[in-house]
């Protein structure tokens, strides 16, 4: 493995992966993941954290065990940029189950002394406004009116 030195950041994050996927599926994370309501995801974080864990590894091996960089399709659009794939992932899955619920409840806490809400402020309305809706049925009562005289062209307006 000669160029084991070079991946080094590869195998970290993918073992780092793989030490989260596991210690999610032994449950030693449920009472944070339950007081951040992120418990009913745990599978889809295991499962996450494992397969792209694993992948990490794999093309980190592979291109350790190589002598010379490899110049083929294969490894310029899928094992050299990896470690920037592992990490995209690390780092929506923190925003997503960990500081997504964290900025939720510091807002709705932090309301009342200060009279509006914290994440439209800093702009993360797509963070929290997303998440509200989940779990529930978007049903409206929509009501379509022609106010014009071309066929088939219809307004929407929302019922009071």
């Amino acid at each position: 493995m000669p160029r084991l030195k070079d991946n080094m950041p590869v195998i970290a994050i993918g073992l780092f992966l793989l030490i989260y996927g596991f210690i999610v599926n032994t449950g030693v994370l449920l009472p944070l993941l339950k007081s951040l309501k992120t418990h009913k995801s745990m599978d889809l974080q295991v499962m996450l954290s494992l397969i792209v864990g694993c992948l990490a590894l794999v093309c980190a091996l592979i291109n350790s065990a190589r002598q010379k960089p490899g110049t083929s399709i294969f490894d310029r659009f899928v094992l050299q940029p990896m470690g920037g794939i592992a990490m995209i992932l690390i780092m929506a899955m923190a925003i997503r189950w960990y500081l997504e619920p964290l900025v939720k409840m510091m807002s709705a806490s932090l309301e009342p002394a200060i009279g509006f809400k914290v994440y439209k402020v800093l702009n993360l309305n797509y963070v929290v406004e997303r998440s509200r809706y989940r779990g529930r049925k978007r049903t409206q009562n929509r009501v379509y009116s022609c106010n014009c005289s071309i066929p088939g062209i219809y307004k929407q307006r929302s019922l009071p």
